[in-house]
């Protein structure tokens, strides 16, 4: 039994009703009905787990959390204030599908030899169903689109078609697709049937994301720094760890730690604007830990996670505003 989610809401904000589109002013009950608070950030956490990477939903009304300590995978409904487990331990990776209500998630079962499976959750159902088992290894999952998921199996890709629920090979198919793959220290993208390598020879290529609207890449290499990658060429957006593209393509948000022998005194989440080539500190909190950063479906939030386990959102145009009043402030 999971016990009962404890969520914590900040007193006096200002919600915002998600079916309606109503301004509600008033101050908060202490309850996450059905909202997502604006201009304050709001804390999700559970005595009984320790959450990480997290993702809103914002057409679906709900957040995805995986448990930092390989306890799992869980659904929050907003609505409903409920915390459900959709998968027990060694969730590696998930990608979601708002609209369509669906979450996709990769497991690593520990085993000799190990084994991997590819399954899928309905929101609207509660159904999980299995995709793939397999004893190779299974990586690099992607969303492609709204229709289809891909994944690597060794060095041959494969997609996952949301309508017929069929798997074939990317190379089979008739269309065409953009999409990564990385080896040793190659970042490859494959667009419209072309490729375009990216060598980074002295930095290991930790983390990787993808914009299929936009055709645009965003990768994180030890020691190396982030760099968002196009047909154009690559952009140098910084230090910041475990990058994330906004939807609309104009944002890299990710962590920015300060170090002292080796120990993080803090870490806070920040966003680098592709256009302005600017860096902005979007929480500035001092001595606090900040981690994971994720757009939600829309772009309109960000959620991250702390050292404690508590999930945090905040409001991406509120935070954006927050900065540039400080900026005029100290000119």
């Amino acid at each position: 039994m999971i016990k009962k989610l404890l969520i914590i809401v900040f007193s006096a904000l200002l919600l915002f009703d998600c079916n309606n589109g109503k301004v509600n002013k008033k101050k908060s009950s202490g309850e996450i009905k059905n909202h997502f608070v604006l201009n304050k950030l709001s804390e999700i956490s559970s005595p009984e787990y320790s959450f990480g990477e997290s993702k809103i939903l914002e057409v679906s009304n709900a957040v995805v959390i995986r448990d930092e300590n390989g306890n799992g995978l869980f659904i929050f409904k907003v609505s409903s204030k409920k915390l459900k487990k959709i998968s027990d331990r060694s969730v590696r990776e998930f990608q979601t599908f708002d609209s369509q209500g669906l979450i996709f998630y990769l497991k690593k079962i520990i085993a000799n030899p190990p084994k991997y499976k590819l399954k899928k959750y309905s929101l609207k159902s509660g159904v999980t169903a299995a995709i793939l088992n397999s004893e190779r290894r299974i990586r690099f999952l992607q969303k492609i689109g709204e229709g289809y998921v891909l994944y690597w199996v060794g060095n041959k890709a494969f997609l996952y078609d949301l309508k017929s629920n069929r798997i074939s090979k990317v190379e089979r198919s008739r269309r065409k697709f953009f999409y990564y793959g990385i080896e040793r220290n190659n970042f490859i993208i494959h667009n419209n049937g072309k490729t375009k390598k990216f060598n980074f020879p002295n930095g290991r290529i930790i983390w990787a994301d993808i914009n299929v609207a936009k055709k645009i890449a965003v990768v994180y290499t030890a020691p190396k720094g982030t760099f968002v990658l196009s047909d154009k060429g690559e952009i140098f957006a910084g230090d910041l760890r475990t990058p994330k593209i906004s939807p609309n393509g104009m944002f890299v948000t990710g962590m920015r730690e300060s170090y002292d022998n080796q120990k993080i005194l803090r870490s806070d989440i920040f966003v680098y604007n592709l256009q302005t080539k600017e860096l902005i500190n979007l929480t500035n909190s001092g001595g606090e830990i900040e981690l994971n950063p994720d757009w939600s479906s829309n772009g309109n939030f960000i959620s991250y996670s702390t050292p404690k386990g508590k999930v945090k959102i905040l409001k991406f145009s509120k935070a954006i505003k927050n900065f540039n009043n400080i900026k005029k402030r100290n000119q």
